[in-house]
Parts: C-alpha cells; sequence; structure tokens
C-alpha cells in the first residue's frame, strides 16, 4: 500500500488538471485498488485522501493477517 501511495501522489502532480478536487483525487486513488480493498472501500465516503489512505492500509495489514492465519504451522523439529 505504501508503494501504491506513494507512486500515486507522484503521479498526481502531473494531473492536477484531471484531479482538481480532494474528492477526485480520492476516487481515482479507490479505483486503482487491487479488487478485494476496491469493493470494501467503494461504498464509502472519504472527506480527505489521507483517511482513504489510511482505511486501505488497514484493510491491507487484515488481509495479511487473515491470510497468514490460515498456513498451517511447521511442526517442530525434534532433535
Amino acid at each position: 500500500m505504501d508503494e501504491y501511495d506513494l507512486k500515486f501522489t507522484q503521479l498526481s502532480r502531473y494531473t492536477e488538471h484531471l484531479l482538481p478536487t480532494e474528492e477526485w483525487r480520492v476516487k481515482r486513488f479507490i479505483r486503482g485498488l487491487k479488487s478485494s480493498m476496491y469493493k470494501v472501500m467503494v461504498s464509502q465516503v472519504f472527506p480527505s485522501y489521507s483517511l482513504a489512505v489510511d482505511s486501505a492500509r488497514l484493510i491491507e495489514v487484515r488481509e495479511l493477517k487473515d491470510m497468514t492465519v490460515g498456513q498451517p504451522k511447521r511442526p517442530r523439529e525434534e532433535g
């Protein structure tokens, strides 16, 4: 998420005329998210870009946590 946020911020400097308001910037950011995050965030209203990024980070952390919980643990080696 940090890489996407950084790249989005860098590139948006060149497209200020395409993203004239904070609302447009938030919508464009959300459209660029991976599908699982997009589905969660698209119906929400974010008053600022930074709140949208924070929310996406929380979702990412949760997804990573859910992925690791489902993985079997390695058996202990006896020796």
